[in-house]
Formats: structure tokens, sequence, C-alpha cells
């Protein structure tokens, strides 16, 4: 009360009480106290400063870490929905075109593909990437696991032209940037040696 819910000790505090909160097991208390310090420190600090960071951080790790636990205890008929409700609940949060959202599009784009449910993984891969090209720089490793995944998915059904398209837009992309030693570059270099 000293120093007001407004003020970076208070929200400091938030954060330390939502990081014991997740030790002790309270999931839900620890990520809505993570999102009520999240809202208040990006007002008062911005979205960049590196104490919003370290709060982002925090809750995205509870978040996905609680999506986690509840896709394992989720009946398979039920997954999809609740892949839904927590891509919906982190664009509430963060916005459509935040690194930890495009992160979990990345994951769920990644569980579809491992469910073989392939239509539904290339298109959040893209949804995913369309986020991201607008965002990120060419060394992002979100970006570069997007590429990497939906390059893979096509070279499984068999689609080398599409395959081939992608690894070379990327593979360009970081000709431009960071260079070929990069390994970015050498993942895109790599999915072309497959395609052909």
């Amino acid at each position: 009360r000293i120093l007001g819910e407004e003020h970076p000790d208070t929200i400091t505090a938030m954060n330390n009480l939502a990081n014991t909160l997740g030790a002790q097991g309270k999931l839900d208390e620890s990520i809505a106290m993570f999102k009520n310090a999240y809202r208040k420190i990006v007002v008062l600090l911005g979205d960049h400063h590196p104490h919003s960071q370290v709060v982002c951080a925090n809750l995205t790790r509870k978040s996905l870490g609680r999506f986690a636990i509840l896709f394992l205890q989720t009946p398979q008929e039920s997954e999809d929905e609740l892949c839904q409700q927590t891509l919906s609940d982190f664009e509430q949060t963060f916005g459509s075109q935040h690194a930890s959202t495009i992160l979990l599009m990345k994951l769920i784009a990644d569980l579809y593909e491992r469910q073989d449910q392939l239509d539904k993984a290339e298109r959040m891969y893209h949804r995913a990437l369309e986020y991201s090209e607008d965002v990120s720089a060419p060394e992002n490793t979100i970006h570069c696991g997007l590429i990497s995944g939906l390059g893979r998915l096509y070279l499984r059904r068999g689609n080398w032209a599409d395959a081939d398209e992608v690894f070379r837009r990327e593979l360009q992309r970081h000709e431009k940037a960071p260079g070929l030693e990069h390994t970015a570059s050498i993942d895109a270099i790599s999915g072309l040696y497959e395609v052909y």
C-alpha cells in the first residue's frame, strides 16, 4: 500500500508471488497473477523493457506448462478445442504478433503434424508465419522453426515444389542478414538437400 499497485517494486513482488504460486502447483492463480503483473508493467515501462520481458517470459512459461498438462489430460476429441481456447487466451493477453503467441502457434502446428492432421498443421504454420515475418529478424529461432516445420511438412506430403520454394526463400532471407554460416541458413540448405 505504501508504494501503490502501479509501482515497479509492487509489480516485481507480484511476479515473485506468481512464481511461488506456480511452484506450489497453483497454476491458475499463478497465471492470473502473472497476467495482472504483465498488464501493469507493460503500461508502466513498455513491452520491450527488461522487467516487462521477465514477467512476459514467466507468464509464457507457466501458460505453456499449463497447456501441456491440460493437453496430456484432454481426450483426443477435445484437443482441438483446447488448442483454440489457449491460442485465443494468448492473443488476448499478448496480441497476435507477439513472440509468445507465435511460439504457441508453432507448437500447435507441430502437435497437429504429429497427429497426422496435416491440413490443420499447414494452416497453423501459415498463420504463424504471416505474423512472424512482420515482426521477426531473419535469425529469429521461432520463425526459423516455422519455416523448417512447413518445409518438412511439404516434404512429408511429397510436395517437392512447395518445399523447394519455402527453403529457397528462407535461404535468400538468411543470405541477406546473418550469412550462410548461421545455423538457420544451414537448416534451409539441409531442407533443400532433402528436396533433391
